[in-house]
């Protein structure tokens, strides 16, 4: 695991990045609160490991490697995440929330993000919280609607609908799971502008899509495009990833 210096490094490159599309020494002295000697000898170490972490040369802009944005996104999330549980479930806010939730970031393990994940999902991290009796009975959450009474969720009713689920290889961008490796297979349902929309993010039938994180309460989606060897990353809104469809790889 890389240590969380070197994490905060490629966070602070990464939000440089997103707002000026590449960081510089000064900015990261600035940010970091350290001197500028110290940040190029730390710039220097991260374009050394193998596999380089960022892209630096003397005078020049810094950028982060493949590898690089993959450890910044993901602490990103993990911060998230962190910061999530500790509002939502321990409701824990003012001063102390920030500064508590970066420092678990650092240390959340992929088995620690993948349970933390699961538990928030079952009802309080995706839009109302559910009753415990609902969670008990193995109710799905349902978002969006305001009358309730047709819906069938006898025990029955939920059994066949998880066959069917189970039996589906393809679904929709937006219910896939982190960091599993997807390929694209279309739309759900016809339509001319969305293709024209998936231009501009690069997708189309030979992608991979990898989504490194996912924003609550019907929030965008952060997705690394790869197509061949080259990847980009994205934000697409919720709206568009209920239209896309997926086929999770491997």
């Amino acid at each position: 695991m890389l240590s969380a210096s070197i994490q905060e490094y490629l966070k602070a490159i990464y939000d440089f990045e997103q707002v000026e599309g590449a960081a510089r020494t000064s900015l990261l002295a600035n940010r970091l609160g350290i001197a500028p000697a110290s940040v190029t000898g730390m710039l220097k170490r991260l374009s050394a490991e193998d596999p380089a972490l960022i892209e630096y040369s003397k005078h020049r802009a810094v950028r982060l490697t493949l590898e690089g944005r993959v450890a910044a996104e993901r602490l990103v999330r993990r911060q998230q995440l962190a910061e999530n549980f500790l509002s939502q479930v321990l409701e824990m806010d003012g001063d102390e929330l920030e500064p508590e939730a970066q420092r678990l970031g650092h240390i959340i393990s992929d088995r620690l993000e993948r349970r933390l994940s699961e538990f928030m999902e079952d009802g309080s991290y995706y839009g109302r919280p559910m009753h415990d009796s609902e969670i008990a009975a193995g109710v799905p959450e349902l978002e969006g609607f305001d009358d309730l009474q047709d819906v069938d969720v006898t025990p029955a009713k939920i059994e066949q609908a998880d066959t069917e689920d189970a039996l589906s290889e393809d679904m929709l961008l937006a219910e896939a799971e982190l960091d599993v490796p997807l390929a694209f297979k279309g739309f759900k349902e016809k339509d001319s502008e969305l293709e024209e929309a998936l231009v501009d993010f690069g997708i189309g039938e030979n992608s991979r899509l990898h989504i490194l994180q996912k924003y609550p309460f019907d929030g965008p989606l952060s997705v690394r495009v790869i197509n061949g060897v080259i990847g980009q990353t994205h934000t697409i809104d919720h709206d568009l990833a209920i239209k896309l469809c997926v086929k999770p790889l491997g």
